[in-house]
């Protein structure tokens, strides 16, 4: 939608101007606040990293955080369990032969999917 133009629009103009630019010095004057209190939390020995999941986690759906805590936990334990195939150790790594592969017209490698680089 394009806003009629006219001697009487440009005082409504100004206004929502005026406005977005109070509301967008508000939003950095929080953020600012916000880095204060991270920066206090610090000094007294609380990880800012660890904080800030909290408070996004604070900010989840209590369902949703379940969902995710339980969800995370389960992929952890399968994780450090070693319900997993160990990564091979430096001798058992399979050697691949690296060859230059030869360029086509298009840009394609030898096998013709993918373009050089992907």
């Amino acid at each position: 939608m394009t806003a009629k133009t006219g001697d009487n629009q440009a005082p409504l103009l100004r206004s929502f101007v005026e406005r977005i630019q109070a509301w967008q010095d508000e939003k950095k004057k929080i953020g600012d606040n916000i880095s204060e209190v991270y920066k206090e939390a610090k000094a007294v020995g609380f990880d800012k990293k660890a904080l800030a999941i909290v408070v996004r986690r604070l900010k989840m759906d209590p369902d949703e955080r379940d969902m995710l805590d339980d969800l995370s936990g389960k992929y952890w334990d399968l994780f450090v369990a070693g319900k997993y195939p160990p990564k091979p150790s430096a001798d058992e790594k399979v050697q691949v032969e690296l060859t230059p592969s030869k360029k086509s017209d298009a840009g394609t490698s030898d096998d013709g999917d993918l373009p050089q680089g992907m």
